[in-house]
């Protein structure tokens, strides 16, 4: 999926990519013709009723993701946060959302 968004830059096109908070949101850009979805730390912070301010959990975050991942066929961008700390945490945090995007 990652490969669709990149070939339509790498070739001077523009790609319309439309954040979500979940699954449904994530499915009504997909519908609307979007090339991909933001899966967007600020949409999922603004669902919980929280500042956009890193006060939700590596794990919230990654579990939306996934859920928008596994219900849509659109590409989806993972917003990673802060990193959820040093180097370290960081590849963790790559690691996990890679394999969220993986298919099974």
């Amino acid at each position: 999926m990652a490969n669709k968004l990149r070939d339509l830059v790498a070739h001077g096109n523009l790609a319309s990519v439309m954040s979500a908070h979940n699954p449904l949101s994530a499915r009504l850009a997909e519908l609307a013709g979007f090339d991909g979805v933001w899966a967007s730390g600020f949409e999922l912070s603004a669902a919980y009723g929280v500042p956009d301010a890193s006060l939700l959990s590596f794990t919230q975050h990654l579990d939306m993701t996934r859920a928008i991942v596994e219900r849509i066929s659109a590409p989806v961008i993972a917003d990673l946060d802060t990193g959820y700390g040093n180097a370290v945490n960081v590849l963790h945090v790559v690691g996990a959302y890679s394999r969220a995007g993986s298919p099974r």
